[in-house]
């Protein structure tokens, strides 16, 4: 008796379910990752554009017999040039500052202890740039020095 042979072209329904499946996590987790390398990009950039501004303004003073800048005394052009913050978002000895802003506050007579600014032990050399970074569930502040 010859047997019914049937033939198997294709994939099965549960073949193509477990494929869509797959697929759909990959892509999930794709769009999940991107906002979090976008942040640290910025991030990123944030950080050199910070050593930058101090880089200018340590500059100013060895220039100017150790004053310290007011904003239009500076220019960030040329090999200076600034990739993420606006020019007019560098503030210097801002009272006002506070995190969250898109700005960076360069302090006079100030270092920094961790991420965080004192005076305390500070030179009259010592200059603190204060900023934040943008993190998953909002900002965190920052603070660097020369």
């Amino acid at each position: 008796m010859p047997s019914a042979r049937k033939d198997n072209n294709g994939f099965t329904i549960i073949e193509t379910i477990i494929a869509v499946g797959v697929g759909g996590f990959i892509i999930t987790l794709v769009f999940l990752a991107i906002p979090a390398l976008m942040r640290t990009s910025q991030n990123n950039q944030r950080t050199q554009d910070v050593t930058t501004i101090l880089q200018v303004v340590s500059n100013y003073r060895l220039r100017n017999l150790g004053l310290f800048p007011t904003a239009s005394d500076v220019a960030f052009t040329g090999n200076n040039k600034l990739t993420y913050y606006a020019a007019g978002n560098v503030k210097f000895n801002d009272v006002n500052f506070w995190i969250g802003d898109d700005s960076v506050n360069v302090k006079n007579h100030v270092k920094c202890l961790g991420d965080t600014p004192t005076v305390n032990g500070a030179g009259s050399r010592d200059i603190a740039a204060l900023y934040s970074i943008k993190t998953g569930s909002g900002y965190s502040p920052k603070c660097r020095s020369l």
